[in-house]
């Protein structure tokens, strides 16, 4: 298994005692598809063995009702954990759970104001922020204030942030729009603009209410893949973690190939 931390083939990092990767998925604004997000990569890992740690720091808690639903169907019960913790706790668990998982993904709604402790603990601990970007002038300058705290937070502890297109954006929103947007509204973060794009699937609805992964959707008629919403969310994985992705035959490449192959 490739390890998280150097993309080096070893055992994983939880078998060696080293502290896991921290994946925090954040956004201020709702209906982003971040807790939608956040549950699928974490599912990923879960699937491909390793083990896996969701916090839910949302106030609405889905991320903690998907994986009951999802362990109630009996899908990743030996490699996904959850726990809700919010506030100053949350940095602390992730200190003391660290060395029992290889993955832990934080799944945060903070506004970044001053007194959002729970945004403030995920960015001393993480290793990594993705925040996926529906590119609508009103809602990203409702950003402001949380796009304002990962920047102060990332010049400190030099995590990298990665952004991503959400939702049903517009037909001729383009990467390089949404950068040039980006870098106006806030010239100091630094900021890895990816090509993935997550859009709102039907199949992805059903996933999420019924405790389902887009790798594991069953209807009732029987096994069920959309190979759309499969590949929005192993493109994104491959993005990420392209060593660790390539290492079980997943790459931006044979992502669009499969894909193409299905459809």
């Amino acid at each position: 298994m490739t390890d998280i931390q150097t993309n080096a083939s070893k055992p994983t990092t939880a078998d060696e005692g080293q502290r896991a990767y921290v994946l925090l998925v954040a956004n201020s604004k709702g209906g982003v598809l971040k807790t939608t997000t956040a549950c699928q990569v974490t599912s990923w890992f879960a699937k491909n063995g390793y083990k896996t740690l969701l916090i839910d720091a949302d106030r609405q808690q889905s991320s903690a009702d998907w994986v009951t639903l999802h362990h109630g169907r009996g899908l990743d019960t030996e490699t996904l954990t959850c726990v809700q913790v919010t506030g100053e706790a949350l940095k602390r668990q992730v200190r003391n759970l660290s060395k029992m998982f290889d993955v832990i993904v934080i799944d945060v709604d903070g506004n970044g104001d001053e007194d959002d402790t729970t945004l403030r603990a995920a960015l001393k601990v993480c290793d990594r922020v993705v925040i996926p970007f529906f590119p609508c002038g009103l809602d990203a300058r409702a950003l402001n204030d949380f796009m304002k705290a990962v920047t102060a937070a990332q010049q400190t502890a030099h995590f990298p942030v990665s952004l991503f297109l959400a939702r049903d954006f517009p037909a001729d929103t383009s990467r390089p729009k949404v950068q040039t947007f980006v870098e106006a509204q806030w010239p100091e973060i630094k900021v890895d603009f990816l090509r993935s794009r997550i859009l709102t699937r039907r199949s992805m609805v059903d996933v999420m209410s019924d405790g389902f992964s887009v790798w594991d959707f069953a209807t009732r008629t029987g096994r069920y893949r959309d190979p759309k919403a499969v590949t929005d969310f192993e493109y994104l994985i491959s993005e990420l973690f392209p060593e660790i992705a390539a290492s079980v035959g997943l790459t931006t490449e044979t992502v669009v190939a499969e894909t193409a192959a299905e459809v």
